[in-house]
């Protein structure tokens, strides 16, 4: 998605989420809001049939599929997330791309909550990212980093995590000043 709909994706939210493991993946039920207003509920039970979009009233899911329109979320979802092999955006229905904008809301969720429990991480751990995965470098009894370079070797050891753990491709999550501040030598992408 571009930009433009990345910031329009802010205007939708999703509460009470509820997950399961389905027949066929994950279940997702959820309150779902547009401007800070409650306009659905959303229940994909994972089972192989259809998604249930409940709107609280006809008019919201018109204003809605209004919005979906004049600002060319349509045409972007349309374009960007697989549907061009449609006829044209027209084919392209509004309780699909509704669909897709909650489970991109609920992505972005999850993605910020794995970050911030990895970022807690961080004071004990060297954690890093490869792709959709984290990884952790910890060590035994450590329960700060500090503690690390009260070894003989610890600095080198630190290091070698840090040069491992930056391999091209690679995210470093820890914080650029707590990494100076135990002496490692960063690499120059950071």
């Amino acid at each position: 998605m571009n930009m433009k709909t990345e910031k329009m994706l802010e205007l939708f939210d999703i509460k009470k989420i509820q997950t399961y493991q389905g027949r066929e993946g994950n279940t997702l039920y959820c309150d779902v809001y547009f401007k800070r207003k409650k306009v659905a509920v959303f229940v994909d039970p994972a089972d192989g049939g259809e998604t249930q979009i409940t709107f609280v009233e006809d008019n919201i899911k018109k204003e809605i599929e209004s919005f979906f329109m004049q600002s060319g979320l349509n045409q972007d979802i349309y374009a960007n997330e697989g549907w061009d092999f449609l006829e044209n955006v027209d084919k392209l229905s509004f309780l699909t791309m509704f669909e897709i904008i909650v489970d991109k809301v609920f992505n972005k969720k999850v993605a910020i909550k794995e970050e911030k429990k990895w970022k807690a991480k961080c004071k004990k751990s060297l954690v890093y990212r490869e792709g959709n995965s984290y990884h952790e470098v910890s060590w035994k009894s450590i329960k700060d980093l500090e503690e690390l370079l009260k070894y003989n070797n610890g600095l080198e050891v630190l290091q070698k995590a840090y040069d491992e753990g930056s391999k091209e491709g690679n995210t470093i999550i820890n914080d650029v000043e707590q990494l100076k501040k135990l002496g490692i030598t960063l690499s120059p992408s950071i």
